[in-house]
């Protein structure tokens, strides 16, 4: 029977899969339950010969992904609990894909990925068939002919965000304003509710907390089931690269397998029409199969269409569960400081008393993360004082200058107004020129400025965003197009829009 050093070769079926049992168990371990749920469960090992290691994952999309995000981990992990690796892949599917990671003698930074297709399918679906015996699995793959280098390397999908485990239900805080969100994330996971869920709400909302929540919690009830939670940037980054890598059709039967989506800050999708139109016909693929779907945005589905979002898109989210999530009140806000609190005084050694959480808890009323900020630097004080008898004690006094200075520099409210009367000052300009038929140059990039700026920083309807301007929608839609493209183009124009953003911005 092999041993458990490292060092030696899988010999019979029984010792491979208790040896490879291990090496998952130990990916699990790096990286999480939810991780591993999605990306390393399903993994097969199809041979370990000679220092040749060929793992099997369900899908070709699934394969370049892990290899894409894991490769280093995996290759270290393999050499620490399996022994000995020079050649690594994983493949996907019915072996039509190969990720081949080039594994060097002595391990170093910056290993590349190599995406090979054209790889011939040996009759591999059958070697993951845990009845058959290694040795036909390695005389199999003797018969491949080997990997070509591809001149060109897909870049692969990027479309999935990791779970964050630390955003679980049981550091989810409810109070009256957050009360029926969480109602309706136990009704979605005890299968009461199906279909769309939509979340809206300002930032600082929780709404992130809730989503993540969701799928840890159903990915803990079950196991075997696909959970795929979105950003913003991974829906619309994982899209483009499957339309420039003609991977569009292997994203779109990936995405038809899963279980649970969840799509974060959707009304960031404004002006990417082909983007929203990927997301409804996905929506309604997956709810016709009886999948479940919960979306997360700023506002509710009828501000989100007056605002430029898909008319059908916006229609299907109202047509759902939608489920506001409020400013947290003083209640909520006081449980989450003293949740914080616990934790930093059981496990840090570092105690903050509960009446400057009350405090806190007072004067910090707009959005969770001004709570967890002010928490922060107060507990930094607290730090300070604990271990140095020379640091000057806390006091009230601190304290409130801390929330003072901090309030002093919360972003202001501002009407559309507000700003263009601070895009014409950036861009030499009047209010008068902005408004004007005239074209020179310097006033339209001006135009260009305050339409990116007024659909980035605030929820107005493009009619409105035109009407400060004496034009239409249509108008307003172009000059975003053209605006984008100058904030990339025009380091001049870039940075103007970056000196206005930090003054209005979040």
């Amino acid at each position: 029977m092999l041993n458990d050093t490292p060092d030696r070769k899988f010999h019979d079926r029984q010792s491979c899969e208790r040896k490879f049992e291990d090496y998952k168990q130990a990916l699990r371990g790096r990286y999480g339950v939810a991780t591993y749920e999605s990306w390393f469960k399903m993994l097969v090992l199809d041979d370990y010969e000679e220092e040749r290691v060929i793992i099997s994952a369900p899908s070709q999309f699934t394969a370049k992904q892990i290899c894409e995000r894991f490769s280093e981990d995996m290759v270290d992990i393999w050499r620490e609990k399996c022994g000995p690796v020079q050649s690594f892949q994983v493949r996907g599917g019915n072996g039509g894909i190969v990720a081949s990671v080039p594994v060097r003698r002595k391990p170093s930074g910056g290993m590349k990925l190599v995406a090979n297709k054209g790889i011939a399918a040996r009759e591999m679906a059958a070697a993951n068939d845990a009845r058959r015996p290694v040795a036909q699995l390695r005389a199999v793959q003797k018969e491949e002919a080997a990997p070509q280098q591809a001149p060109e390397a897909d870049p692969g999908l990027n479309i999935a965000a990791p779970l964050n485990a630390t955003l679980s239900f049981e550091r989810f805080c409810v109070s009256d304003c957050n009360r029926l969100a969480q109602a309706a994330a136990n009704s979605v996971l005890e299968n009461e509710t199906t279909g769309v869920v939509y979340y809206h709400g300002g930032p600082g909302r929780g709404k992130t907390h809730l989503l993540n929540s969701i799928g840890l919690e159903w990915l803990n009830r079950r196991p075997g089931d696909k959970v795929l939670y979105l950003t913003y940037d991974n829906l619309l980054n994982g899209y483009v690269t499957a339309v420039m890598s003609k991977n569009l059709p292997e994203l779109r039967a990936y995405l038809d397998q899963i279980d649970l989506l969840m799509v974060d800050d959707v009304h960031m999708l404004r002006g990417r029409k082909a983007t929203q139109e990927e997301l409804l016909t996905l929506i309604d693929r997956l709810v016709a199969k009886g999948g479940t779907v919960i979306v997360a945005g700023s506002m509710a589905p009828s501000a989100l269409a007056e605002t430029g979002l898909n008319h059908r898109l916006t229609d299907r989210l109202g047509g759902g569960l939608a489920v506001q999530m409020d400013k947290p009140d003083f209640g909520l806000r006081l449980k989450i400081l003293r949740q914080m609190a616990d934790y930093d005084c059981t496990n840090n050694r570092v105690c903050v008393e509960e009446r400057y959480l009350q405090m806190i808890a007072r004067r910090c009323d707009a959005s969770i993360r001004e709570i967890e900020g002010a928490y922060r630097s107060i507990r930094l004080r607290a730090e300070t004082c604990q271990r140095s008898s020379d640091a000057e004690p806390m006091s009230d006094a601190y304290v409130l200058s801390v929330l003072q200075e901090m309030q002093r520099f919360r972003k202001k409210e501002f009407t559309l107004d507000d700003l263009m009367s601070a895009v014409a000052d950036a861009f030499g300009l009047s209010v008068a020129d902005l408004k004007s038929r005239r074209r020179p140059q310097t006033i339209v990039k001006g135009r260009h400025a305050f339409c990116l700026l007024a659909r980035k920083l605030t929820d107005a309807p493009l009619k409105e965003i035109g009407a400060c301007l004496n034009r239409d929608h249509t108008t307003v839609l172009s000059s975003l197009d053209r605006g984008e493209v100058l904030a990339e183009t025009s380091p001049e124009f870039g940075e103007r829009i970056s000196r206005l953003m930090d003054e209005f911005g979040d």
